[in-house]
Order: structure tokens, then sequence, then C-alpha cells
């Protein structure tokens, strides 16, 4: 048990350290504009920030964190993470368009505001949930996740997961323009209906890693995963109804 709380607090550490870097980020851009001075120096440290630290953390969770909280009671909880890690995808995708610097100061905000809702949520409710569930072994989970991190942190190092090689076209589902909250109830609804020995092509804004472990939950051995395009923008999964 007292290794178990060693590993909440590390994680919680880790939580802390990212809201702090963060929100000092956030506080040179308002700074900057407030100043009357360019923010790029300060969009600029606030987006690296983002994508070296932020978003590796977020898709790391969901490959192991999220994918443990197998629980009916978590999957509410879950679903609303995942939400905040997409809205937070969006506002930092906003950042670069942003057409004044009240505009990107007011995004910044946003992020700041959203992302330390996220990690109490995930401190007070996420972790101690894991942490007292016999089946999840937080322990063994950690090193998993490091390594996940530090992937996404260089993308080249994500090896895409095994797959028949495709043959012949397949119905296209784009789910880009979808609400995150509704991505993966769709999802499932076409792959329900794909016939068995056929496929779709799911068409993402990010790599869908969580929906391959739900996929793997609750469809084992009855589908098929294969990547077709792995970003930086676009993420093309051919995804098959197994006829066995």
């Amino acid at each position: 048990m007292t290794i178990t709380a060693d590993v909440v607090s590390a994680i919680t550490d880790h939580h802390t350290e990212l809201q702090a870097a963060l929100s000092a980020r956030v506080e040179e851009v308002i700074e900057s504009a407030r100043a009357d001075q360019s923010q790029g120096p300060a969009l600029a440290a606030l987006k690296a920030l983002l994508a070296h630290d932020i978003v590796p953390h977020a898709r790391a969770e969901e490959d192991v964190l999220y994918a443990a909280a197998s629980s009916k009671e978590l999957r509410l909880l879950v679903a609303g993470m995942l939400f905040e890690h997409e809205t937070l995808l969006a506002l930092a995708a906003e950042l670069g368009t942003a057409p004044s610097a009240v505009d990107a100061s007011g995004i910044a905000r946003a992020i700041r505001e959203i992302f330390v809702g996220h990690v109490r949520r995930e401190n007070e409710l996420l972790l101690p949930a894991l942490a007292a569930d016999p089946n999840v072994d937080l322990v063994a989970l950690l090193p998993f996740m490091e390594e996940r991190f530090n992937a996404y942190r260089e993308p080249t190092r994500l090896l895409p997961m095994a797959g028949p090689t495709p043959t012949g076209p397949d119905h296209e589902l784009d789910v880009r323009n979808e609400p995150p909250a509704t991505r993966h109830e769709l999802i499932f609804q076409t792959y329900a209906a794909t016939p068995l020995g056929e496929a779709f092509v799911l068409v993402n804004d990010h790599d869908p890693k969580p929906l391959y472990y739900q996929f793997e939950a609750e469809e084992t051995g009855k589908f098929d995963w294969n990547y077709l395009e792995s970003g930086p923008k676009v993420w093309r999964v051919r995804i098959g109804h197994n006829a066995n």
C-alpha cells in the first residue's frame, strides 16, 4: 500500500510541476499583452510547453491510466477527461491562429483553467479509485506511462499496432468535426453496422489509441486495426469487422 501511495504521489507531483509551468507561461502571454509587447516569445514558450510536456503527458495517461480504468463507475469520469484532453488540444491549435493579443491571452487563460480543473479531477477522483482497485497495479503501470510519455515526445518512436495489409476501398468515417464526447459512440455504431469481413477507415485528428484499448476490451479477437496514416495532423486507421 505504501508503494502504491508513492506512485500516486509521483504522479500528483508531476501534475503540480506541469500546472506551475503552465501557469507561468500563461502569465507571460497575458503580461506581454498588457505591456503592449510582442507576444511572440511568450507564445512560443507556451506552445513548446504544450507540445513537449502537456500533450505527451495527456496521451500517456490515455494509453495507460485511462485504459486501466475499466470499471463502470469510472467510465463516465474517463469520458469527461478525454473530452477535456480534446478541448485542450483544440485550444492549443487556436493559439497559432489567434487574430490579436487579446484573443491569444483569452485562449491561454482557458487552457490554464481547463488544465487546473482536469488535474484536480485526476488527483482527487481518478487516482484514488485506481489505487483502491485490486485489479489495477499502479506500481507496474508507472514505468509504462513514463515510456509512453517519452515516446510521445519523440513521435518517431511510436510503433503502429500490427494488423493485416488492407485491400480494396473502404468506407471512411471522418470524426474530426464531431464533438469529442460522441466520437466513440459513433465509431462503435459504424463498426456494428459494418458487415462481417469488411472494414471502414476512421479519420481522426489525433492518434486514437484509447479507442484501440476500448475495442480490445469489448471486441477481443473480433476486429482488425491497421494504421494507414499516422499524423502529425491526420490519423487514418482501417478497422475491420472480423468474420472469426
